[in-house]
């Protein structure tokens, strides 16, 4: 009986200290998206969106009516849960002959950023339309796979 009154004691004074405890833990503001438009990236859906600055939610009055365009900084949003990325206008490619590498650069405008064999990273303009140019160099006959890169914040300290 003594153990089981004990134990109770040290349980209610545990429970004590550790609500008081986390009364002090700082909360995180969650930051709020608007949603823009959606966008597809190689058959996928993603919501391209916004940093909602007044707070009011996903505003209607921000939502686009005809095709959503994607450019380098724009942030998206593949799902209810998933995190926000911000594109950077590069793109990973593994080619079919590494030989083809400075032909597809010049051919649609990139720089070329790094290259090992027949990978490379190119880089897009910053006024340049990344979703359509996903589209065309994966339908392009000298590259095998063709990535966006999407930079989220996943990996970050808090």
């Amino acid at each position: 009986m003594k153990k089981k009154i004990m134990l109770m004691a040290i349980f209610a004074i545990s429970s004590q200290a550790f609500a008081s405890a986390t009364k002090e833990l700082p909360v995180l503001v969650k930051q709020d998206y608007a949603t823009v438009g959606t966008v597809y990236l190689q058959g996928e859906a993603f919501q391209k969106v916004i940093k909602d600055k007044e707070g009011t939610g996903p505003a209607m009055m921000k939502r686009s009516f005809g095709p959503v365009e994607l450019f380098a900084g724009d942030m998206i949003k593949g799902g209810q849960v998933s995190k926000v990325a911000t594109l950077n206008g590069k793109f990973f490619l593994s080619l079919k002959n590494e030989a083809d590498l400075e032909a597809i650069a010049k051919s649609h405008g990139l720089d070329v950023e790094f290259t090992k064999g027949n990978l490379a990273i190119l880089k897009a303009p910053q006024d340049m339309e990344l979703s359509a140019l996903l589209d065309i160099l994966s339908h392009d006959a000298r590259v095998s796979t063709v990535n966006l890169e999407k930079i989220t914040n996943e990996m970050a300290p808090e």
